[in-house]
């Protein structure tokens, strides 16, 4: 037996003690996505609310993104981040697929899965899908996927995984694959997809490249009668946060750092995480103040999910992998959501330029090597129905019209609400489509109702309903109103025993005795996994011992406010500017002191709407409702 054979013994020994060596020239790629989680709901951006433990230790190792824009709401930011192109350019540029609504992401478009196969990837995914799927070519295991574990709409039950869209729409949207799953009532779908997850690394051949999008359900609002579903052993964790609401929020997203832990666990168990990649990002800004019966917060942005302020479309986001170049870093550039299919066809060893009609740019150099970017603006969104469209050239930007009427373009404090009167709610849902305009008659109409307080117990304290003469269902919930002072408190023993939390940076007696708000940003300390730690710092060089103080939370500082914020822009008057890099909580509207740059950006906009398409949205089709498809969700179209 020669040198040469005992040397690979020895090797093949150690892998199979570490679990096994990913031997796949090509990294595995995993792109975890986060359901409308703000600015504000994670640790490394300085909330001291809530610890991401998980998140920001692989958010400091690796590179946090301070200027990722995403859309602002998700069916536009799904067909972004799969397809590279941009909403305008896939006729997904308004509102969010319905379930019933008879459309989809085209066909036409090649999607990451597809592409990734064609560089011999295997390709899984575990989550929210929200592309369509009223035939069946629109669903994810015939666009490129192996595999699918999880729903097609776009919220539902975390436990009982049923979707309620209006009243009479009500139904089962779980599947794998193409199969309906009803075993699984009672089952967290945080944990569910988490477990979905770790199967597919733990059985997957290392010889080849694993392609794993897992899309979590956490942190959208679940059915209206019980929007905020939260396990009971993360809610006592957060005995600190005076709010019902808030609290139960910061449980779910405990859910999910948790979540986001133990995929990368099982990645360094099964030998892969040493030839990783792992993306991390929300779809869009958080619904905050009891949007969407949400109490995500975007503080200290402005405005929240759907709308265009920073806080609707600035996302939380970060990228880890031992083959970047240099780590533990902030990385300022802009870079958009679409940006990571060029970018991770690169990292997986494809040729970049070679693909076509993307509005995505090749960020690795920029990413790895803090090379200078690509990217220097990028379209928020222009949606024609709504006359409301926003640009970033630069260090500045134009925002022009707005989103019910502007009224959820505030800024909110993380346990502040927004009282919503009955008009306010009929106007959302005429503008953002949250009900189908269809027309039934009276008696159907009442019937649907009663089928979905049958089955849903109707709360009658949270949700109500009135069937309008001509048949159109408007469903009224009363949103909450809560007087305290929003209040920051430290993090509780209780959290550090559950996460391991540790290297706590400057200012623990601050943490100790509670913070206050500076700069209408929060100081905050660094929290990290300790278990965690120790297993990134095998593969970037950071001392665990000391790594706590040489990184600091990524915060937004507005500056002073002034008194006219709320009133100095008027965008369905005249086009707003703002210098994002000074002012990025849009504070200051400097539209009149700088003519010609807003000629010069309305002209940009006007160049990118010369290239849109039309939206492919179309009302929806009664035949797909559940009540005519066996109480489930699912493809009605087909054969049709």
């Amino acid at each position: 037996m020669n040198q040469q054979t005992v040397f690979l013994i020895i090797v093949c020994t150690w892998c199979q003690l570490q679990g096994g060596c990913a031997q796949s020239s090509r990294p595995h790629i995993i792109v975890i996505l986060a359901d409308d989680l703000g600015w504000n709901d994670v640790s490394f951006h300085g909330s001291n609310q809530i610890p991401t433990p998980a998140l920001d230790t692989l958010a400091y190792t690796g590179v946090m993104l301070s200027n990722y824009y995403v859309s602002p709401i998700c069916t536009p930011s799904r067909s972004a981040l799969l397809t590279g192109r941009h909403p305008i350019h896939t006729g997904l540029q308004h509102g969010v697929l319905a379930g019933a609504a008879p459309y989809g992401l085209g066909l036409n478009e090649t999607i990451m899965p597809q592409y990734l196969k064609r560089l011999g990837y295997e390709t899984h995914m575990v989550g929210k899908w929200h592309l369509g799927f009223f035939k069946k070519e629109y669903t994810p295991t015939f666009r490129g996927f192996d595999s699918h574990f999880g729903y097609w709409l776009g919220k539902e039950g975390y436990s009982n995984h049923k979707a309620f869209a209006y009243p009479g729409a009500y139904g089962l949207d779980f599947r794998r694959d193409m199969a309906l799953q009803s075993n699984y009532s009672g089952r967290y779908s945080t944990e569910l997809f988490t477990e979905e997850a770790t199967k597919i690394i733990q059985r997957h051949d290392t010889n080849k490249p694993l392609f794993l999008y897992l899309p979590h359900q956490a942190v959208h609002s679940a059915n209206p009668w019980d929007p905020l579903e939260a396990l009971d052993k993360y809610y006592k964790l957060f005995p600190n946060i005076h709010d019902e609401n808030r609290r139960k929020f910061a449980a779910m997203a405990a859910a999910l750092d948790d979540s986001v832990k133990n995929v990368t666990k099982a990645l360094n168990e099964r030998g892969m995480l040493n030839n990783s990649v792992i993306v991390f990002s929300t779809d869009n800004g958080g619904p905050a103040a009891g949007f969407n019966a949400n109490h995500a917060s975007n503080w200290p942005l402005r405005g929240v999910k759907t709308t265009l302020w920073e806080g609707g479309v600035r996302g939380a986001g970060f990228i880890w992998s031992p083959l970047i170049k240099n780590s533990a870093r902030k990385l300022p550039d802009l870079m958009h959501i679409c940006d990571w299919l060029p970018t991770l066809y690169h990292i997986a060893g494809g040729d970049s330029s070679t693909l076509k009609n993307l509005d995505g740019f090749n960020v690795w150099n920029t990413l790895s090597q803090d090379a200078p970017t690509p990217r220097v603006e990028l379209l928020h969104n222009i949606d024609p129905m709504l006359n409301y469209s926003a640009v970033r050239v630069g260090e500045y930007k134009l925002i022009l019209g707005n989103i019910f009427g502007g009224t959820w373009d505030g800024w909110y404090a993380p346990e502040q609400y927004h009282l919503l009167d009955e008009t306010e709610l009929d106007r959302n849902s005429l503008q953002y489509k949250t009900w189908p305009d269809i027309s039934l008659d009276s008696d159907t109409a009442k019937n649907m109702v009663k089928m979905t307080q049958s089955e849903t117990g109707n709360k009658k304290n949270d949700i109500s309903h009135e069937v309008k003469p001509n048949g159109r269902i408007l469903l009224k919930r009363s949103i909450g109103y809560s007087d305290q002072k929003s209040d920051f408190m430290p993090f509780s023993d209780k959290l550090a025993a559950h996460f391991g939390m540790s290297a706590i940076n400057s200012g623990k007696h601050a943490m100790e005795s509670g913070k206050s708000l500076k700069n209408h940003g929060i100081e905050n300390d660094v929290v990290l996994d300790k278990e965690l730690l120790g297993i990134v710092s095998r593969y970037i060089p950071v001392d665990v011992d000391t790594f706590h103080l040489t990184v600091t939370p990524d915060v937004v500082t507005c500056g002073a406010k002034p008194a006219n914020a709320s009133t100095n822009c008027q965008p369905t008057n005249s086009p707003c500017l703002y210098h994002i890099v000074k002012d990025p909580c849009e504070y200051n509207n400097i539209a009149n002191e700088n003519p010609q740059l807003v000629a010069k950006m309305l002209t940009r906009l006007r160049e990118f709407n010369a290239t849109a398409v039309p939206p492919r949205n179309k009302p929806q089709d009664l035949r797909g409702l559940p009540i005519f498809n066996n109480g489930a969700w699912g493809p009605w179209m087909d054969g049709l």
